[in-house]
């Protein structure tokens, strides 16, 4: 959290500005803040001068509080927006944060202005960081995912009982177009009848959960083409015990199964 703030006050009487800049210096707040009452110098501070936490007041002679909210909403989404009002009906205070609004404190009780504000930031900068971590994994499984998608091997991913993903060597070795048409393909339709008890046999040695058990698996046959699985990971999910499965695929002459993790 910044060392000094910068709050933007929606609000028409200058007086009531100063109560909510003395109530937060009482509340151990360090803060610069600006007064506006129009549309339009609420529009030129957000695109020049852009807040830390917007104050408004609910009903203002020339600007409404909701259409502040809203143009905060399109501009600056992340931006806490509180109303700081002198009187708020509980259905209005519903609409309000249905909207958008952060949160509500009536100027009849100002002592919990600053703590609002700082809750407000808090939850701000914490949504800001889930944001960064959620990009940044993104990121990841998009690099891996390219990797896995354009690797020479063939790769087949199975959840349920079903494929959910085949890489484009996994299409071409088993004589799809492209992976579309696996795509949700009961796994047992790949695998030679002779080949589904081993396989059937492997997922139900799996007795404990959130474990990963890595095997190999030798005795897979596609298309009728001798095929092993050279790397196989199975594990079950708490709660659902959902059996999700990655495959390598690769003909068994001359080849060594991989023993490595992903």
């Amino acid at each position: 959290m910044k060392t000094e703030l910068s709050i933007l006050c929606v609000e028409d009487v200058p007086t009531d500005v100063a109560m909510l800049n003395h109530a937060l210096r009482e509340g151990g707040m360090s803060f610069r803040s600006k007064r506006v009452d129009s549309e339009e110098a609420f529009l030129h501070e957000l695109q020049h001068n852009p807040p830390d936490v917007i104050l408004s007041d609910h009903g203002l002679p020339s600007f409404d509080g909701f259409t502040a909210l809203t143009i905060a909403r399109e501009q600056c989404p992340e931006v806490p927006f509180i109303f700081v009002t002198g009187r708020l009906g509980e259905q209005i205070a519903i609409e309000t944060l249905r909207n958008g609004a952060t949160d509500y404190v009536l100027k009849s009780n100002l002592t919990k202005l600053a703590p609002t504000i700082q809750r407000a930031l808090r939850q701000a900068e914490e949504r800001t960081a889930l944001k960064r971590e959620l990009s940044r994994l993104q990121q990841s499984e998009e690099c891996y995912r390219q990797l896995v998608e354009f690797c020479p091997d063939a790769f087949l991913v199975q959840c349920n009982g079903e494929i959910v993903f085949a890489n484009r060597a996994a299409a071409h070795l088993l004589g799809a177009g492209d992976a579309q048409p696996l795509v949700g393909k009961p796994i047992r339709e790949v695998i030679h009848p002779e080949s589904r008890p081993s396989l059937e046999t492997k997922f139900n040695q799996r007795s404990s959960i959130l474990s990963c058990v890595h095997t190999v698996i030798t005795c897979l046959r596609l298309l009728n083409n001798p095929l092993t699985i050279a790397r196989e990971q199975s594990c079950r999910l708490k709660k659902t015990f959902e059996k999700t499965g990655l495959f390598k695929l690769a003909p068994e002459a001359g080849l060594e199964p991989a023993t490595h993790r992903l």
